[in-house]
């Protein structure tokens, strides 16, 4: 396929000015309705089209040990399911040899075989120069044999035989080997095509469907049956159930996670009940939504007042504009302050009944706090996004209503010739670069995912981007040297979001240890970015890069 940019090159030429529903319907009324010139043609979308033995390289099927099994492919680099996805039920999971999935399907061994030898250690890899060459010779001439050897084997006994360099099976199996390249297996339940669990290491992935997939023989087992007995809750409507553990001991063996569920309203009415469930992460997710939903029950009327009371004012109209309207704005705002001030993991009796009390006092106080919030941010948004869709020129050259022939900047008086010198340096790549910085920050959802303490923070940042603006019209070159120095943080950053998508890395859960010191980092990078453009906003708290890098080491220490 072309790149995406050629698409949107597609689009910017028969869409000029374009940019909301409105200006679009009436493009297509005064074209009669036509919207043909907005169709691409599907030759338009390729930029070639593939022959049939590169096709038949990438089956819709592969097999494993005498059964085939379906194979799904999807090009979505940096996400999880990039590559090559097998199918299977839990039921043959065991069945799956691990050095199968070792060489993948046909269409990626020429790659992979790259990918190891560049992905060995230096003191092996220059073993084998030039690299490229000896790569190629590698997928040449060795053989394919799945089913008999396992590949890290296979090449360790076809490089020694043929280049005379001992490499242990070891260190082909450590290689840096790009993920897509490495076949991802998901575990599908066969009647409803759930995926239970998916990942690209066999062995772990059987021991965690072992352990996890406990659930069907669980709740056939008394001990399962006697502990949902004992626990398990409908109809209920206030917190009168006394205290609910995280865990509960199931027989000898097995354990339960207790957690508030909200159940599907009848007549009109709804309630919360009590449910056990098989694994940790489900019932980390359900329980706050059930706390939440005994706490509107009691506060709905309230949450009512602030709704009213603080509504988004007809002068933002046009900033709320960009974030889909004052109405789904002030609906936003709404579900925020719930989220923030009612979904809570409270689990004993006295804690609910102290926050309750609590919830009462501060409320309304929290919602006005959240709208300012709100207003402020969209004024600064409004701000920067004018000055970035002036372009490079960015309006530098007047000074004053009267437009006089030179201005002042950093101390030196320059001439209106000097100054559109200076506009210049701006290029429309370093525009771009702080829009994305600014896309990142506020986003058109950001009142949905951002949390209310970091909203709080957003506006400095917002003013944080429009100094540094302002200062790289004047000094590129030191804009340039900054952003040197916050580069390597950020590239960290990826990194570590990345890993974060991979199985096992705690994805399940919102809250697990590494995704939050991830999160704490993206922020600890935004107070850093301050620093170095706009010291003289203060700082939130204290920030440098040797604590940046200690923070990427304690991540990376972070065992889950």
């Amino acid at each position: 396929l072309v790149a995406e940019a050629e698409i949107a090159k597609f689009y910017s030429a028969r869409l000029p000015g374009i940019h909301d529903l409105r200006t679009l319907r009436k493009l297509l009324k005064d074209r009669g309705g036509d919207d043909a010139f907005l169709r691409l043609e599907e030759d338009a979308l390729l930029n070639y089209r593939p022959e049939g033995a590169a096709v038949s390289a990438f089956p819709d099927s592969v097999e494993v040990a005498g059964r085939p099994f379906r194979a799904v492919y999807k090009f979505a680099p940096g996400e999880e399911d990039d590559g090559v996805t097998l199918t299977v039920p839990p039921e043959l999971l065991s069945a799956i040899p691990a050095e199968r999935l070792e060489w993948g399907v046909p269409g990626q061994y020429r790659d992979k075989i790259a990918a190891l030898v560049k992905g060995l250690p230096k003191r092996y890899r220059k073993l084998l120069v030039p690299v490229g060459e000896k790569a190629e010779m590698i997928a040449r001439e060795m053989p394919q044999a799945p089913e008999e050897v396992p590949l890290f084997k296979a090449v360790a006994e076809f490089v020694k035989r043929r280049f005379g360099a001992d490499i242990p099976p070891r260190e082909w199996a450590l290689a840096d080997v790009p993920r897509y390249l490495r076949m991802r297996v998901a575990v599908t339940d066969s009647a409803t095509g759930r995926v239970i669990d998916a990942g690209r290491d066999v062995e772990l992935l059987r021991k965690k469907i072992g352990a996890a997939d406990q659930a069907p023989s669980k709740v056939e087992s008394p001990a399962w049956r006697e502990a949902v007995r004992a626990w398990e809750k409908t109809g209920l409507t206030a917190w009168t159930f006394g205290d609910l553990p995280e865990r509960v001991p199931v027989g000898t063996s097995l354990t339960a996670y207790p957690a508030l569920v909200v159940e599907p309203e009848t007549s009109g009415k709804g309630t919360v009940g009590i449910r056990l469930f098989a694994m940790r992460a489900e019932a980390a997710a359900a329980h706050p939504a059930g706390v939440r939903w005994l706490l509107l029950r009691k506060f709905g009327k309230e949450l009512a007042f602030v709704r009213r009371y603080h509504k988004i004012p007809a002068e933002f109209d046009r900033a709320a504009l960009y974030f889909g309207g004052r109405e789904a704005v002030e609906k936003a705002i709404e579900e925020a302050l719930a989220r923030d001030v009612f979904e809570r993991d409270i689990r004993t009796q006295a804690e609910y009944a102290a926050y309750e009390a609590e919830v009462g006092r501060t409320l309304f106080e929290k919602g006005h706090a959240l709208t300012q919030t709100t207003l402020k941010v969209f004024s600064l948004n409004a701000s920067i996004r004018a000055e970035l869709g002036k372009g490079s020129g960015g309006g530098a050259g007047k000074s004053g209503a009267a437009g006089t022939s030179a201005a002042k900047t950093g101390g030196k008086t320059l001439s209106l010739y000097e100054l559109s010198k200076l506009k210049e340096r701006v290029t429309p790549e370093y525009l771009d670069a702080i829009n994305a910085d600014l896309d990142r920050l506020v986003p058109k959802n950001f009142l949905q995912i951002h949390t209310v303490a970091r909203l709080v923070r957003i506006p400095r940042y917002i003013e944080g981007l429009k100094i540094r603006l302002e200062r790289s019209r004047i000094g590129p070159e030191k804009d340039k040297a900054k952003a040197a120095q916050v580069e390597p943080y950020v590239f960290e950053l990826t990194r570590l979001e990345a890993e974060l998508r991979k199985p096992g890395q705690g994805i399940a859960s919102p809250n697990s240890e590494k995704r939050l010191a991830v999160e704490e980092l993206r922020w600890m990078i935004e107070e850093f970015k301050l620093a170095l453009f706009a010291p003289e906003i203060k700082a939130a708290f204290p920030i440098s890069a040797v604590r940046l890098a200690k923070k990427i080491r304690e991540i990376d220490a972070i065992v889950v």
